[in-house]
């Protein structure tokens, strides 16, 4: 008997194989950040996902380092747009991250205890230091993750051989290299298809369409 075999991104992520998570796909976690200043429903729904059955935790040792490597945003402000996103009722309507933020801010104004568990902050956007603290800690632990995969390769880092720990980590196959594509007043749609189809992973492409079609549709 023929079985019908559900496709990946139909899937809730965590019940994803976690090899095809970390084979890149961490990809489709940063898009959802991304898209969360005009829409940050896929977002919230992801975060949902990855907590169902603590599933995040086979991707990363904490939280704060799951967010920072996949989602590319401090795990502090990914909780505030999840947490304004409830306040809000989750609704079925594009809600930006701004929005989320501006009903958590207002809350932690009326519950002064809310106000210390969040540390006194009234400005919930993320500032030049969340990304810089961010960043030294994403170094370190990718520094961390390469010390255990490719101990090598972690010499040569120390030694200097290579221009940055994301470098390191390229080599060591522990991240994907980043693709950049150029989109011009001449470019034809059908050579930036080809572009994608050539330089992209397949399931990933297929992920890719499959959240275009949802949101134009």
């Amino acid at each position: 008997m023929d079985e019908t075999i559900t496709p990946l991104y139909q899937l809730p992520v965590n019940q994803w194989p976690v090899e095809r998570v970390i084979d890149g796909k961490y990809r489709l976690f940063q898009m959802r950040a991304e898209a969360a200043e005009s829409d940050c429903r896929k977002l919230c729904k992801s975060i949902e996902e990855v907590r169902t059955d603590d599933f995040w935790k086979k991707l990363a040792d904490t939280w704060e380092e799951f967010c920072q490597e996949f989602y590319g945003y401090p795990a502090q402000w990914i909780e505030y747009v999840a947490e304004g996103y409830k306040k809000l009722g989750s609704p079925d309507k594009p809600t930006t991250a701004k929005e989320c933020l501006a009903v958590v801010e207002v809350a932690a104004k009326a519950d002064p205890t809310l106000e210390r568990r969040q540390g006194q902050r009234t400005d919930l956007q993320p500032r030049s230091h969340d990304y810089e603290v961010k960043q030294e800690r994403g170094s370190d632990y990718l520094a961390q993750r390469i010390a255990e995969a490719a101990p090598e390769i972690h010499q040569k880092m120390l030694a200097g051989e290579y221009t940055s720990t994301r470098a390191a980590a390229i080599d060591a196959g522990i991240v994907k290299p980043r693709q950049t594509f150029s989109v011009g007043a001449t470019t034809e749609p059908g050579a930036f298809a080809g572009q994608l189809f050539e330089r992209l992973d397949q399931d990933f492409l297929v992920q890719v369409v499959a959240i275009l079609n949802e949101a134009l549709g």
